[in-house]
């Protein structure tokens, strides 16, 4: 279907520019065949009016006759274009030219006009040889008792066989300039639309596994050269989404199979023979663990989901952050005693944010937890609040070993775990980071690691003063949905 639609293209830019070609150039040659005519017709009246120029100081009445003293009256101008001429008076024609191819009457009709107007007068008529040809006729004041007037005329045969030729050419140029105008876009928008061609043709065979495939052609940078990037980061985009999603999907796969087979591996076991009701109850309490683990995975996955899709919309309420600071870390005391570690606040007495507390809490638990687990006993884990010029900013800074540069990049990626570099525990699944990345974008904020001297890693929340019109928010978890 592809190549079809382009050959149709084709055809009709071609047809559009053809109709464009001759439609120019008919209204050039209409205005230059105009023009000819015109300037020929005019050049025609003056010839006549030089030749009535020359001979009229030539007559001479003589007894009532009219003589021509430079003998006979010229039959052509000084240029050798052939002009009768004749000398009229209402009673017949008393001088003429010897070939007069206008019949007697005509002449004399017409020498009475220009007396009767006492003026030239100018007329185009046929003579008995069905030749077109041009008069003119003027009185003759020297001969005024006679009421005389001198009559000229010449064929306009040749004018018209001039723009006749002329016409004839402008037809033959018009008809090449316009096919070969014609042919010259067909050419070049066959060239122009070769990368759309082939754009086509790669899209229409492009599957989730031809991805890394890209349009090579040698385009100029200008347009079409643009759409032909445009196209190849395009597709360089969706094998990085499709990568991303194969990642997840083995990786979300994975955790989810290992609590699956813990869960049956000690069911099993429970059910492999009688036990005494302990036994049973350490059976269920290691199951609940691996549900408890699967529902918090599971819930974490769901809101990923919908903040990608865009329906994560945080319900902003104005929170105190002193005392939402405060109630934070004291949840989290309990946690950090177990392991030596203190927690310490940094806020001010007075100040509000616009944020969805049960999101915000998530964010920070999840700093808190990573900050908790990876310091040392008898370390310091800090919960700073201040405002800034663009709103608030939370920062959550540990004394643990930190984050190697090397590994920054990959440190907000679904499934990433850096435990190994900063502790060698595994905890969690790798989701804790992504989603509270998640929120502070849906909060129009942003979550990022802080480079600091020493050691420790310092993350830092930003969120701003206003919140973002509803039209362009993003999303926020169905209320009724189970919040852990």
């Amino acid at each position: 279907m592809a190549p079809r639609v382009g050959l149709r293209t084709r055809q009709r830019l071609t047809l559009l520019a053809v109709a464009i070609l001759a439609v120019g150039f008919s209204v050039s040659a209409f205005v230059a065949y105009t023009s000819l005519a015109l300037s020929l017709d005019a050049a025609a009246d003056e010839s006549l009016v030089e030749q009535a120029g020359l001979i009229d100081p030539g007559l001479l009445q003589e007894g009532g006759k009219v003589i021509y003293t430079r003998g006979e009256l010229p039959g052509e101008t000084p240029n050798g274009v052939a002009v009768s001429a004749a000398v009229v008076t209402p009673g017949g024609i008393l001088a003429e030219t010897q070939r007069q191819p206008i019949d007697s009457s005509t002449v004399v009709a017409v020498a009475r006009q220009a007396v009767q107007a006492n003026g030239p007068v100018w007329l185009s008529l046929q003579d008995a040889n069905g030749v077109p040809r041009r008069v003119y006729a003027e009185p003759l004041p020297d001969l005024a008792p006679l009421r005389a007037a001198l009559v000229l005329s010449r064929s306009l045969r040749e004018l018209q066989d001039e723009l006749t030729r002329v016409l004839i050419g402008l037809a033959v140029l018009g008809l090449a300039t316009t096919c070969g105008g014609g042919a010259l876009v067909y050419w070049l928008t066959g060239r122009v639309l070769r990368p759309v061609r082939t754009i086509a043709s790669v899209a229409r065979d492009l599957s989730e596994q031809d991805l890394h495939r890209r349009v090579e052609l040698p385009v100029p940078d200008d347009e079409m050269g643009q759409l032909v990037d445009t196209f190849n980061g395009m597709l360089a985009r969706l094998e990085a989404a499709f990568e991303s999603l194969r990642r997840f999907t083995a990786d979300a796969s994975h955790e989810l199979r290992a609590p699956l087979m813990l869960m049956q591996t000690e069911i099993e076991v429970a059910l492999a023979r009688p036990r005494e009701g302990e036994e049973y109850a350490r059976a269920l309490r290691a199951v609940q663990a691996e549900v408890v683990h699967l529902a918090r995975l599971s819930e974490h996955l769901l809101m990923l989901a919908r903040a990608d899709v865009g329906t994560l919309r945080p319900e902003r309420q104005a929170v105190d952050v002193a005392d939402f600071a405060h109630e934070v870390a004291a949840r989290w005391e309990p946690a950090a005693a177990r392991t030596g570690v203190r927690i310490a606040v940094e806020a001010p007495d007075a100040g509000t944010v616009a944020a969805d507390p049960w999101l915000l809490r998530q964010v920070l638990d999840n700093l808190l937890d990573n900050a908790i687990r990876h310091s040392p006993a008898g370390g310091r884990v800090l919960l700073r609040a201040a405002p800034d010029a663009a709103g608030w900013t939370f920062e959550v800074a540990d004394e643990g070993p930190g984050v190697p540069p090397e590994q920054r990049q990959l440190l907000f990626q679904r499934f990433s775990r850096l435990d190994r570099a900063r502790s060698p525990e595994r905890r969690g699944a790798g989701l804790g980071l992504a989603l509270s990345a998640a929120i502070a974008r849906a909060h129009g904020g942003d979550l990022a690691l802080v480079a600091r001297p020493g050691p420790g890693a310092l993350f830092r929340l930003t969120l701003p003063e206003r919140p973002q019109p509803e039209s362009q928010a993003p999303a926020r978890p169905d209320p009724t949905s189970d919040r852990r």
